[in-house]
């Protein structure tokens, strides 16, 4: 793995454990979830990995995973404290199930976490408690700038 690689790695999983961190600090802040909301989401991301579905790498394509309708689902359905573990755990039962190498099941749970605790973060920070309404809209499109990026920055293994 050339440098280049490595440094962006290791930021992803550096940015992940930063995640998780401040994900449990703010778990007991927010009010616990529905528990079958979060094991069906958590489900729903396993489910989302194993189905993924591999690009072709002599195209350049990425591979793409289903899972991140259930993180966005998750970001906006639960507190970022309680999404991002929600993400990140579904990441990572899908990756382990599908026999995924070690790296990519850190890397891909990592960028879960990070991504999903920001997507969540700003889609509440706009939505408020407000029910449904058109600043939904307006969340849910700057949810989608903020967490595509973040979730596409590293290459995927």
């Amino acid at each position: 793995m050339n440098r280049g690689v490595r440094i962006i790695f290791d930021l992803t999983i550096g940015l992940g454990i930063a995640a998780a961190t401040l994900s449990f600090l703010l778990i007991p802040s927010h009010a616990r979830p529905v528990w079958w909301l979060v094991v069906g989401l958590v489900v729903a991301g396993a489910i989302g990995e194993i189905a993924t579905i591999a690009g072709d790498d002599e195209e350049g394509e990425h591979s793409f995973s289903f899972a991140t309708t259930a993180h966005l689902s998750a970001a906006m359905l639960l507190l970022p404290g309680w999404a991002a573990p929600t993400a990140a755990l579904g990441t990572v039962i899908g990756e382990f199930v599908r026999k995924a190498r070690p790296l990519s099941i850190v890397l891909n749970g990592s960028l879960a976490m990070f991504s999903t605790l920001i997507a969540s973060a700003v889609y509440h920070a706009i939505q408020g408690n407000e029910g449904l309404g058109p600043r939904t809209y307006a969340a849910v499109a700057v949810m989608l700038v903020v967490f595509i990026p973040l979730n596409l920055a590293p290459p995927g293994l």
